[in-house]
């Protein structure tokens, strides 16, 4: 609740720095694809979507915590849905097919969307909690029961905690 050089609820708001860090990096690495080594279109996709849905959490969480309320409360959530969607669907592509990840990230991503209009509509925040939860309980389950076509794949597992 403190302010600092005039910003209000300093803490929060420059705490969200690391992310934007992160989200550039691993954005700018993603749209290359090398460095990643990402050998499908549908994977590239999908990190790329992550990536900036780590940089929309910093501007999200930032705008939110300037004055939280509830009509900002949107914009630090759906940033957040989107990177787990991506994730996810990231996942989907590498260990089962890319088509099935694409649909996957158009289902998930569409899925956000209306969780989050949900919220704004019914002020009822269970289906954006559900999306939450859900999607990091899916993945090492998902890492666990498909075989990857990747070294290093036990990172899936860290990842989600």
């Amino acid at each position: 609740m403190r302010n600092l050089f005039g910003v209000p609820n300093t803490l929060n708001v420059i705490t969200n720095f690391p992310f934007l860090v992160v989200g550039v990096i691993g954005f700018v690495l993603a749209l290359d694809g090398g460095f990643f080594n990402i050998s499908s279109r549908g994977e590239v996709c999908g990190w790329v979507l992550f990536y900036g849905g780590i940089a929309g959490v910093a501007f999200g969480s930032a705008y939110y915590h300037l004055r939280p309320d509830d009509q900002r409360v949107l914009w630090d959530t759906l940033p957040m849905m989107v990177a787990l969607s991506s994730l996810l669907s990231s996942l989907v592509a590498e260990r089962l097919s890319q088509r099935i990840g694409l649909c996957c990230l158009i289902a998930l991503i569409f899925s956000a969307f209306l969780c989050v209009t949900y919220e704004r509509i019914y002020n009822d925040i269970r289906f954006c909690m559900m999306f939450k939860l859900m999607l990091p309980l899916a993945i090492p389950v998902i890492a666990f029961l498909c075989r990857s076509k990747y070294t290093h794949s036990r990172y899936w597992f860290l990842s989600t905690g």
